[in-house]
C-alpha cells in the first residue's frame, strides 16, 4: 500500500485510473515478489521533479567548523553500473561541472545545486538512456569547533540535512558520528588568604579556580552558570569537580587541591574514530595565613592619680594623652616580602582579637584601679574566641616621643620596636614639680645668736630616710623638685635642738605654688649646760684673754 494515495478509504480498493497500483495484495511469497518487481519497474520515472534546483542541504552540527571558502569543498557524481537487491556498484567519480555551491549563515549549512535528481535516479532497471543513475557526491572536512570539548558519537550534521525542493524538506539524510578526543587538562588554583585559625570550605576552594581544556576555560566555581560555557561546548561530556578536604583552624601556611575530571557520555562503539577517553587535571594552590601586628603607643599620667584599670588606656580616654592601642593590621610574610590584607582578597572577615593585661609592678593595681605612683610595664596576651595566639602574633611599640617623660624601654626614639613583648606598652608617670619653703621663728637676740636646726622632709620622689635641711636662726630654705599633689611632712630634729621645743607641723599637700610652713621654737633651757660655773670670755684683736 502507498501512502502517496493519501484518500484511500478501503484496502479492497487497489485505485483505479492515475491512482491504480496504490495497493496491491499477494497471496503467497511468489506473488510478492512479483508485485515488488512490478513496483520497480513502475517507479523507473519518478514521479516527484527534482531538477537541477534541488538543493542537496548539508547543516553542520554546532561542533564543528564550516568550511571557509566553496572552494574547500569538492561536487562530484558516480554513475550507477548496476544495482540489484539494494545494493549498487558505481563507477569512478567525475567532478561536477558548475555547482552551485553557496553557505546559509542563519543555520550554518552549506547548499547545493546542479543536479538533476530527476535525470539522474537511480533504478535497477536501465532506463531509457541505458543508464542506471547517478548518485551526488559532495565532500568537504571539518574539524571541531574551537571551544568544544570532545566526546564520543557526537552528529557531524544537523537533523535538518536533506534535500529540499520548493523550500520544503523532500528527505532528510542520516547523519555520521564522529568521536572526537578530549584534550589534556591543566587546572590553575589561586592563592587564597586567610587570617589565623581561619581556613577554606571546599567551595571556597572552587572560587575562582580554573581548568584549561585544549585552550578552553572551565570556571570550575561551580556557581557559574554551566562552569562558564555555552551549551555546546560540553554536550557530549561531563564535568565533574573535586577538592582535597576543607581546611580550618589554620597557624600556618598550607597547599590544597583542585580536581578537574572531564569524561564522555557514551563509549562511541558505534562511531568513526578511536572512542574519546575520560581526562583528569589537578592544580594545587597556596592559603596563606594572615596574622596580627599590634602596634601600641605608651601613654603617661599625673604622679599619684588613681586611674580605672589599665585596659582603659586600650580606648585612650581617662588622663592618657591618647590610645596605647594604634591600630591591629594583618599581615602575612613570606621569603622576605610582607603583605598586609588590604592589599588582598582574604576569605573571610578578620577575627575581633580580645586582649588580658598583666603590669608590672602588679602591686600597684588594686581593686581594679591603679595609683599613679610609677612607671608599669603592660603585658597583653592576645586570644582569638578563647584560644590564646600570642605566639602568632606580632607587637610593635612605637617608639615613646611623650614629653616629659624620660623612656628607659626606648634606645632609638626615630624606630619602632617590633616584637619587643618587654612590655607591649608603658603607662609613664610624670611630675609636675613645685616648691617648698621652710621657715624657722621664735629666736631672740641675743641668747639665741648663732643658733641653727635641722629639719627632715618626707614624702613622694624623696628618699626613704628623708632630706635633712639646717636653718640658721630666724631664717627660711627653699626646697625644689617637690610633686605638685604630693603630701610631704617637715619634723625638726629634736635631738640636735635639745633646749627647745618645736611646734609641731601638720603634712602638706603641695600646691603648684605657694607651699610654706613655719616652725616656731620656744627655749626650755637658758644654758647649753647646767649654769653653775659662767663666765664671759672677751678677747682682743690680738687673741689674748682679758677675762677668766
Amino acid at each position: 500500500m502507498s501512502n502517496n494515495y493519501p484518500n484511500a478509504t478501503s484496502m479492497d480498493n487497489g485505485g483505479s485510473g492515475s491512482n491504480k497500483g496504490y495497493y496491491l495484495a499477494a497471496n503467497d511469497a511468489e506473488s510478492l515478489k512479483q508485485i515488488f518487481k512490478k513496483i520497480s519497474e513502475e517507479i523507473s520515472t519518478p514521479t516527484i521533479d527534482l531538477g537541477s534546483d534541488t538543493i542537496v542541504k548539508d547543516i553542520v552540527s554546532p561542533y564543528f567548523q564550516m568550511p571557509a571558502n566553496a572552494s574547500d569543498i569538492t561536487v562530484k557524481t558516480a554513475a550507477c553500473t548496476s544495482y540489484s537487491g539494494g545494493e549498487a556498484t558505481w563507477d569512478t567519480a567525475e567532478t561536477l561541472v558548475n555547482p552551485d555551491i553557496s553557505f546559509g549563515e542563519s543555520d550554518n549549512s552549506i547548499n547545493v545545486k546542479g543536479f538533476n535528481f530527476t535525470e539522474n535516479f537511480v533504478s535497477e532497471k536501465k532506463k531509457d538512456d541505458g543508464t542506471y543513475g547517478k548518485k551526488l557526491i559532495i565532500e568537504f572536512t571539518v574539524s571541531p569547533k574551537s571551544g568544544f570539548l570532545g566526546g564520543n558519537n557526537v552528529p557531524t550534521n544537523g537533523t535538518e540535512s536533506g534535500v529540499y525542493s520548493g523550500g520544503a524538506c523532500i528527505e532528510t539524510f542520516t547523519s555520521p558520528e564522529v568521536n572526537v578526543p578530549i584534550a589534556d587538562i591543566t587546572v590553575t588554583a589561586p592563592e587564597k588568604n586567610v587570617y589565623l585559625l581561619g581556613g577554606v570550605t571546599e567551595d571556597q576552594m572552587k572560587a575562582g579556580a580554573t581548568a584549561d581544556c585544549g585552550g578552553v576555560e572551565i570556571k570550575l566555581d561551580q556557581t557559574a552558570d554551566n562552569f562558564g560555557l555555552e551549551g555546546w561546548q560540553n554536550a557530549y561530556v561531563d564535568i565533574n569537580i573535586s577538592t582535597s578536604n576543607a581546611l580550618s583552624g589554620m597557624t600556618k601556611d598550607g597547599t590544597y587541591t583542585v580536581t578537574c575530571k572531564i569524561e564522555p557520555t557514551s563509549d562511541g562503539a558505534a562511531a568513526v574514530g578511536t572512542p574519546a577517553t575520560t581526562k583528569t587535571g589537578n592544580g594545587s594552590g597556596s592559603v596563606n595565613v594572615f596574622k596580627p601586628e599590634v602596634t601600641y603607643q605608651d601613654s603617661k599620667v599625673k604622679y599619684l592619680v588613681t586611674i580605672d584599670n589599665l585596659p582603659v588606656y586600650h580606648e585612650g580616654t581617662k588622663d592618657s594623652t591618647g590610645a596605647n592601642l594604634v591600630s591591629v593590621a594583618w599581615k602575612h610574610v613570606k621569603d622576605k616580602i610582607t603583605k598586609d590584607s588590604s592589599s588582598v582578597t582574604m576569605v573571610g572577615t578578620a577575627p575581633a582579637l580580645s586582649y588580658t593585661y598583666a603590669y608590672s609592678p602588679n602591686d600597684l593595681v588594686m581593686d581594679g584601679k591603679v595609683t599613679s605612683t610609677q612607671d608599669v610595664d603592660v603585658n597583653v596576651t592576645f586570644k582569638i574566641n578563647d584560644v590564646d595566639v600570642n605566639e602568632y602574633t606580632t607587637t610593635v611599640r612605637k617608639a615613646c616621643t611623650l614629653d616629659g617623660v624620660e623612656c628607659k624601654h626606648t634606645d632609638d626614639s626615630t624606630s619602632d620596636l617590633a616584637n619587643s613583648h618587654d612590655p607591649e606598652f608603658v603607662v609613664h608617670v610624670y611630675d609636675v614639680l613645685t616648691t617648698l619653703t621652710i621657715t624657722k621663728t621664735g629666736m631672740q637676740d641675743p641668747l639665741d645668736d648663732g643658733q641653727s636646726f635641722l629639719f627632715r622632709v618626707k614624702g613622694p620622689n624623696l628618699p626613704q630616710e628623708g632630706l635633712l635641711i639646717a636653718i640658721y636662726e630666724n631664717g627660711s630654705e627653699t626646697i625644689s623638685g617637690l610633686l605638685v599633689g604630693g603630701q610631704y611632712t617637715v619634723t625638726e630634729v629634736e635631738s640636735w635642738s635639745w633646749r627647745y621645743t618645736a611646734q609641731k607641723a601638720n603634712p602638706i599637700t603641695l600646691e603648684a605654688s605657694g607651699n610654706e610652713v613655719t616652725i616656731s621654737n620656744e627655749r626650755d633651757q637658758i644654758y647649753w649646760l647646767d649654769g653653775d660655773c659662767y663666765k664671759e670670755n672677751v678677747f682682743n684683736t690680738q687673741g689674748n684673754v682679758q677675762g677668766e
